[in-house]
């Protein structure tokens, strides 16, 4: 069994977000929040994506971002069964 990431594409948005709503939901009703697609998927195009693979299957991913003082994990989701 190896891991690895890559570099994400615009064909991963929909795993990515449907990763994430899966993971998220229950914080966001527990919230009282909305999930909506349209701002992750606002949030996914101005950040830097990388998928995580255990041999050739997606299991998860990572979102960073940058500024002058530091870079940050905005999102890292891995697949429950992982």
């Amino acid at each position: 069994m190896s891991y690895r990431i890559r570099h994400a594409t615009h064909d991963d948005l929909a795993f990515a977000r449907d990763l994430t709503c899966r993971n998220m939901l229950r914080y966001y009703i527990d919230h009282d929040l909305l999930w909506q697609d349209e701002a992750f998927d606002a949030g996914w195009q101005h950040r830097e994506n990388w998928m995580i693979l255990q041999d050739e299957l997606l299991i998860g991913f990572v979102s960073l971002s940058q500024d002058a003082r530091a870079l940050y994990i905005r999102e890292l989701q891995i697949d429950q069964p992982w």
